[in-house]
């Protein structure tokens, strides 16, 4: 989804990753290969990625580790440091809007699940008309 603020186009993109078979994996990793990153982008969502250390942003799976290159590759940064579900880390806020990004808050659940919420926000600044 693209939101215009002001004139500033937004990218929004929402992502569910379930557990899923590895051949399955492959298809979820092309389709989010085939997302246009542009300079204002928000990808958010449940990645469920348990086995990706977030402070190294490294993994020992091959084809996970694609998914740490893809966020490389368009320089995104990712902003929850706090576990969303049991110890891990699996809900992400991923942008390259970080100078406009305030730190991801983690808190109970505002609906019945078995995650933790995610709450953050991005300043935009917009000039009034002449």
């Amino acid at each position: 989804m693209q939101l215009a603020v002001g004139k500033t186009p937004i990218q929004v993109t929402a992502s569910y990753r379930p557990l899923m078979a590895q051949d399955t994996h492959s298809s979820y990793l092309a389709l989010l290969d085939s997302t246009k990153v542009r300079h204002n982008t928000l990808i958010l969502g449940d990645f469920n990625y348990p086995i990706i250390d977030w402070v190294t942003y490294s993994c020992t799976n091959a084809l996970i580790q694609w998914f740490l290159d893809f966020i490389d590759t368009n320089t995104l940064d990712q902003f929850v440091s706090s576990p969303t579900r049991g110890d891990n880390i699996l809900d992400l806020v991923l942008t390259n809007m970080g100078d406009r990004c305030n730190t991801p808050i983690v808190c109970s659940s505002l609906v019945r699940s078995d995650h933790q919420s995610v709450s953050s926000e991005v300043c935009i600044l917009i000039k009034p008309p002449p």
